[in-house]
């Protein structure tokens, strides 16, 4: 049996929370919404009150399902996991009980939905989950390749030597997504991101990633790559103009996601070769993997 929750509605901001029957001093500005919303709508109705939330990358995916799920989002690195953001939700179990969970009332049901799934242990009927001040956004978008097919180590060395970064990077307040992909998606190995920076100066993006773009001009023979930066005075205004739904049955990639330590990423030649056994090769005959990683920690 399923039960289709589309038709839940309701999208409620609430300047301060306090979960039920929790004696917890002071109060969380918050957002409660049905189970048949996605993340772009709550994000949206959000944005008239100039206050996020955290929710998945793709705008079409269903917030509850994203949240119980665990969930991560392009401000995880800021403002945390899905799991970590959820305050208090409405239940059914499949006693017939309608149940109100948070970390004092029906607790062991609250942790079980925060990352076990809402399905696995009744329905979700609505979530209350924390809501923080839009913040200045900067995203900075970057897309490079081989030039020649026949160049893969130097591909992997570059890997290795981006992957080196992310701790100065995540240390700088740069968090989102990066893949890479092979052919038959692209004629050459290839690696693309969409950075995100909140609330600094002009110009951080720029010097964080300088030594990046130093080693790319570095080698330009080998590799061509075009980037991006945008700044916006929200995070909505780049959500609603950068973010798109997810394909469906359009390719023959697979995507597999990780959450990752920047300091594991630290040797860059280790990283490198780990990449090559594992990531997508200029053969387009073999089945090609997009290895889609938050920077997160």
């Amino acid at each position: 049996m399923s039960i289709w929750t589309h038709n839940f509605r309701g999208i409620e901001p609430i300047d301060r929370f306090k979960s039920t029957l929790c004696p917890i001093n002071g109060t969380q500005s918050a957002v409660r919404f049905a189970a048949g919303h996605t993340g772009a709508e709550v994000l949206e109705s959000l944005a008239k009150h100039n206050v996020v939330a955290v929710t998945g990358a793709n705008p079409d995916v269903g917030v509850i399902g994203w949240l119980t799920g665990g969930g991560h989002g392009p401000i995880s690195t800021t403002y945390g996991m899905g799991a970590d953001n959820l305050l208090e939700a409405t239940i059914v179990t499949p006693q017939g009980d309608v149940l109100v969970t948070n970390p004092c009332k029906n607790s062991d049901l609250f942790s079980a939905i925060r990352g076990g799934g809402g399905g696995t242990y009744g329905v979700v009927l609505e979530a209350v989950v924390k809501t923080f001040a839009s913040p200045k956004t900067t995203s900075h978008m970057l897309l490079l390749a081989l030039v020649s097919p026949n160049t893969t180590n130097e591909f992997w060395d570059l890997m290795g030597y981006i992957h080196s970064e992310m701790q100065h990077l995540k240390e700088g307040g740069i968090q989102g997504y990066y893949g890479i992909v092979g052919p038959p998606s692209v004629p050459t190995l290839s690696f693309y991101w969409s950075l995100y920076l909140y609330n600094k100066p002009n110009g951080t993006v720029e010097r964080l990633l300088a030594p990046i773009e130093k080693k790319l001009k570095e080698q330009a023979d080998l590799f061509v790559y075009g980037s991006n930066t945008t700044t916006t005075n929200t995070f909505w205004d780049i959500y609603s103009t950068s973010f798109e739904n997810g394909r469906v049955a359009t390719q023959g990639s697979a995507y597999g996601s990780r959450l990752m330590s920047p300091e594991s990423l630290a040797n860059a030649n280790v990283t490198a070769k780990v990449l090559a056994q594992i990531g997508p090769s200029n053969d387009a005959k073999k089945p090609n993997v997009s290895h889609v990683l938050l920077i997160y920690l």
